[in-house]
């Protein structure tokens, strides 16, 4: 009989004293998660508007023009990261696709 037993420690309990809870520091803790809720969000909202950017950035660069292409390796050309042999056989490889591409548009 379990019962009688748990009965027992039910009133054993009612007659322990109980504290007095304060409800500032409740206050002050639901303020401070409150704080830090709000910061995680924003951390959260940040990284997401990085991301978009980035994605966005790397959609807007895939749609580049052959002739802004050239333009990027005509640059790349003049501050020497590429030599002139390479610049001239993309220059080359990316002339046909210019004549193309304004064939296109027109």
């Amino acid at each position: 009989m379990p019962l009688p037993f748990l009965y027992n420690v039910v009133l054993f309990a009612q007659k322990i004293p109980k504290k007095k809870v304060s409800h500032q520091g409740d206050e002050m803790w639901s303020t401070i998660i409150l704080i830090f809720e709000l910061t995680i969000l924003f951390v959260l909202v940040a990284i997401a508007y990085y991301i978009v950017a980035k994605i966005k950035k790397g959609i807007h660069e895939k749609n580049k023009s052959y002739s802004e292409h050239l333009t990027e390796f005509q640059g790349a050309h003049e501050e020497g990261e590429i030599t002139r042999d390479e610049f001239q056989k993309i220059r080359k490889h990316l002339a046909g696709k210019i004549a193309q591409e304004t064939k296109e548009k027109e």
